[in-house]
């Protein structure tokens, strides 16, 4: 603003700024605890979304792009070395127990590559590595 009076501007709009003290104090504890609020919220919500994703990937059994069944090892090769495809893994079932203890609950002994064990959460956390 280009005005002649501008010390008489500010001195008006100081005066009324102080007049008006608790009034401004309330407004200015008002944005901050709204600027709080929506940081908060925005924070709970992007943190959920990654959990949610993150849960969601551990249900289907890993996080890679993707994967194949019953493929031959030439099969492999050949979709490793494929220019598209940045990294692979494999995972070779050894078998899969359904007596005794695991009779109600069946588990699957398999080998993997350090590629598949990081991708499906499988990395070991105690003994030898």
């Amino acid at each position: 603003m280009n005005v002649k009076n501008r010390k008489c501007i500010r001195k008006l709009s100081l005066k009324s700024l102080y007049a008006n003290r608790r009034r401004n104090l309330i407004a200015i504890f008002a944005i901050a605890l709204t600027t709080l609020l929506f940081t908060s919220m925005f924070t709970i919500a992007l943190s959920l979304n990654a959990s949610y994703e993150t849960y969601q990937f551990r249900q289907v059994g890993g996080y890679a792009h993707g994967t194949f069944k019953d493929v031959s090892p030439e099969q492999a090769e050949r979709i490793a070395a494929h220019p598209k495809v940045k990294a692979a893994g494999v995972r070779k079932v050894i078998g899969i127990t359904a007596e005794g203890v695991f009779a109600k609950i069946p588990a699957e002994i398999s080998y993997m590559d350090a590629n598949c064990t990081k991708w499906s959460y499988a990395t070991p956390t105690t003994g030898l590595t």
